[in-house]
């Protein structure tokens, strides 16, 4: 399997290429076309996703105003990562924007390869805190803008 999709995303760009290795051989690839689901909010969150080709929709559903884009996510990013924490339902939808690509990373399989190398895990889990914690300070930006819009 070719490791750049890997080497590119952040949550991995500080493992060796032994380590980018054990990821990539628990890694599934799954083809999607424009439009097409690749999960629902309300599924069950049991894997996260590398974006190898194209790109990915985040969006939720807003009653009385249809689909609400938060991101559209381009090769190299990860998405549906809080599932290999603590496996939440989904909290949002995710869509093929175009013809995507995706590496599917199970849960219990990362656990496994995480607890086999703890240099690994490590790093991984590292790189997954930065990257929620970016979220959450863009969501609490937005939050802000939000409320100081409401206020005028």
């Amino acid at each position: 399997m070719d490791l750049t999709p890997l080497r590119r995303a952040p949550l991995f760009a500080e493992l060796s290429d032994r380590q980018l290795e054990m990821i990539a051989g628990i890694a599934r690839p799954e083809t999607y076309k424009a439009g097409d689901s690749i999960f629902k909010e309300g599924d069950p969150g049991d894997r996260l996703f590398l974006i190898a080709e194209g790109a990915v929709r985040i969006s939720r559903v807003v009653p009385g105003a249809g689909e609400e884009a938060i991101a559209v996510l381009q090769a190299g990013a990860c998405f549906g990562e809080m599932a290999v924490l603590d496996r939440p339902d989904r909290s949002t939808d995710a869509i093929a924007n175009r013809s995507t690509t995706v590496w599917a990373i199970g849960q219990p399989e990362l656990d496994l390869v995480l607890e086999a190398d703890h240099e690994l895990g490590y790093r991984f889990l590292r790189a997954l805190v930065r990257q929620l914690s970016r979220r959450l300070g863009a969501a609490n930006d937005q939050v802000r803008a939000v409320l100081a819009m409401a206020m005028f």
